[in-house]
């Protein structure tokens, strides 16, 4: 690990997860004055930064979070995007999900006691609870779902604390993204029976998915899963909950109670909130937060151990210091980047096109016979720049105006353009009988005959001797003039 894994103002460690839309890092925050908190970075997958949908989804999970300050629900601390990643700043929780612990509890045959459970059962719905007071600006409930509560995303530290996290398919009511009509989003063994069905869903939604997940930690087995995902879910519709005094003998009558309210398969007969659940159940022991926290370091150490190697890994890269922790060194994580085009090829591109079409157009409209004909050009004059017939013809001498039939006027304009400024043994020939070298040939004969009718320079010098006149004496009759000189050349 080193400097060079910066991003932007937080330094990177080693990657801890990796899903279907994001992955999660080590980071530390950097500031002023040596400035460093050690904290996690949820990325978005490169390939899902294109994605409107996707990216909508992300900033609504970042924006539902963000709101939230409570001991039970993991912080959020920034979201942006940097180098084309979009990220989002959590909090560090150093400990491990609830789904670990208890696949830990299976394999070493222990179950969680009945204090542990109430105590667990507690912090879900304070957590639930709070996510579903949410307001927006105006003070408007958000009626927020979370849609996703499983062991997954309920996460027990090694100090005891029970914190909701993964917002990511939250439903809000201003939320951007949705979803769309006939699809459902969660995990199936998990749904309440409105969800499964693709019918309105509410807070006590979360209530039924808490339930699940209670069962789940008491039974170490999830009460509807099937050999398929909607084997599953018609099993959440159609099937009776287990019966925990079964199964589980032992657990007083209050906890039981609590927990069956809220499997009921009917949303009217749940609790009507994540706090009356928390209400119902017992209140546990005073150590049950230190019997949880044991059971994470002991049955779960390396997940714990490789949180703190990581963490004090970017730490000791950000402050610049060797420090290295028991274990080795983690292997970091290459961030990997979306390919980006430089502005500067965007606008290399575009001149590049502009000056392939510009060149083409000038091509095509010197290719063109001038005047619009479509006979064979023959050589002849270069044209000259002549000014207009000092006599033109009637209108009806013309004949009607024709526009050339190969070119838009637009074009037609920039063709003469560029006939004016080219040189003339570069301009196309104009064919025979054309109306470019009739009028060339009309504008000649006028101009014959306007040099035939100008006066010779000597009649010119004796118009203006003459008394009659009365035109002022120029000053080429001076002695030794223009004129005088031409008058001495006539008398020889």
């Amino acid at each position: 690990m080193s400097k060079a894994d910066v991003f932007g103002r937080y330094q990177l460690g080693p990657l801890i997860a990796r899903g279907g839309m994001g992955e999660v890092f080590h980071a530390t925050q950097l500031g002023m004055g040596k400035f460093a908190k050690p904290l996690v970075l949820k990325l978005l997958m490169p390939h899902l930064g294109e994605d409107p949908h996707a990216v909508e989804m992300f900033l609504d999970e970042a924006r539902l979070a963000s709101r939230m300050n409570h001991p039970n629900v993991v912080g959020i601390f920034d979201v942006g995007v940097e180098q084309g990643r979009y990220f989002i700043a959590m909090e560090l929780v150093r400990g491990a999900s609830l789904a670990a612990l208890l696949d830990a509890l299976g394999r070493s045959g222990r179950l969680l006691s009945a204090s542990a459970l109430a105590y667990l059962g507690r912090g879900l719905a304070e957590g639930l609870h709070h996510a579903h007071e949410q307001r927006d600006a105006q003070g408007q409930p958000l009626n927020l779902v979370h849609r996703d509560v499983s062991p997954q995303n309920l996460l027990v530290s090694v100090d005891g604390a029970v914190k909701l996290t993964d917002f990511g398919i939250a439903k809000a009511r201003d939320s951007s993204s949705a979803t769309a009509p006939g699809f459902v989003r969660g995990k199936a063994d998990y749904f309440a029976p409105e969800q499964a069905l693709g019918r309105k869903i509410d807070r006590r939604t979360d209530v039924f998915a808490a339930g699940v997940t209670l069962v789940h930690a008491a039974t170490l087995q999830s009460p509807f899963r099937r050999e398929s995902g909607s084997a599953t879910a018609q099993a959440v519709v159609t099937e009776p909950t287990p019966d925990l005094r079964a199964l589980r003998p032992e657990l007083p009558g209050p906890l039981v109670g609590a927990l069956e309210r809220a499997l009921e398969k009917d949303p009217d007969q749940r609790f009507a909130t994540a706090r009356e659940l928390r209400d119902a159940l017992p209140l546990p022991s005073t150590d049950a937060a230190a019997e949880l926290a044991a059971l994470v370091a002991e049955l779960v150490p390396e997940a714990v151990r490789s949180l703190e190697r990581g963490s004090a890994q970017t730490l000791a890269a950000a402050t610049g210091t060797d420090e290295l922790v028991e274990g080795g060194a983690a292997e970091p994580t290459t961030v990997e980047r979306p390919a980006r085009r430089s502005h500067w090829a965007w606008v290399g591109a575009g001149a590049a096109a502009l000056a392939a079409v510009v060149v083409a157009t000038a091509l095509l409209l010197l290719s063109a016979p001038v005047g619009g004909e479509r006979g064979d050009a023959v050589s002849a004059p270069p044209l000259a720049r002549i000014a207009p017939h000092p006599n033109p013809l009637p209108r009806g001498e013309r004949g009607p105006l024709r526009l050339p039939r190969r070119f838009p006027l637009p074009l037609l304009l920039l063709r003469r353009l560029l006939l004016l400024r080219l040189p003339g043994r570069l301009r196309p020939a104009a064919p025979a009988g054309s109306p470019s070298m009739r009028r060339l040939g009309r504008t000649s004969k006028s101009t014959a005959r306007a040099s035939a009718r100008r006066p010779s320079p000597a009649t010119r010098c004796r118009r203006a001797r003459s008394p009659s006149s009365w035109r002022a004496p120029p000053r080429t009759s001076r002695p030794g003039g223009r004129c005088a000189s031409i008058a001495a050349v006539a008398r020889r």
